[in-house]
């Protein structure tokens, strides 16, 4: 295993590259924009807390989002398997091919077709570094029957197919 110092002038390059290591889920993030719904692929969510219900993402500081999302009601749809073009496209990488399809269960966006989504009020925002911190407070969430897209190592992958019913102890 190879050990890289932070301070390097090629560090956010290698780092990059390093924490493309950790297998993450992929969401789109929706809002409603000046001229209709709008949204950004991320990787950055967690769950914060259960009580109040707490989740964050994190928005680059010079994207678009982040002169909308603070303070305004948005969603986090996760995506099943076989949305790699629609991840793509609201990454700012590809232009979709199919008519993406919007629906509303509160007062956010939803992607019409997610393997789950969570409806979220604005709770607070953070500056950290070249992103912003942005926590939401879940108000409303659902969740399909679908496989899930990950990321990993720079590229979407996907788990085998996996079962939907609980583990048993």
């Amino acid at each position: 295993m190879s050990k890289n110092s932070a301070s390097r002038p090629d560090a956010a390059v290698t780092l990059r590259r390093c924490l493309g290591n950790f297998a993450t889920g992929v969401a789109i993030v929706t809002y409603d924009g000046p001229d209709g719904p709008r949204g950004l692929t991320v990787n950055s969510f967690t769950s914060v807390s259960l009580d109040p219900p707490l989740v964050l993402i994190c928005v680059g500081i010079n994207s678009r989002a982040a002169g909308l999302l603070p303070g305004a009601s948005f969603a986090v749809n996760f995506l099943h398997a076989r949305q790699g073009e629609c991840a793509r496209h609201f990454a700012g990488r590809a232009s979709l091919t199919f008519e993406l399809e919007w629906r509303r269960e509160s007062g956010s966006p939803l992607l019409a077709d997610s393997l789950a989504w969570l409806a979220c009020e604005p709770w607070s925002v953070h500056e950290a570094g070249d992103h912003l911190i942005v926590l939401g407070r879940v108000v409303e969430f659902g969740a399909g029957d679908e496989d899930p897209l990950c990321f990993f190592r720079g590229a979407f992958q996907q788990f085998p197919p996996l079962s939907m019913s609980p583990s048993r102890a």
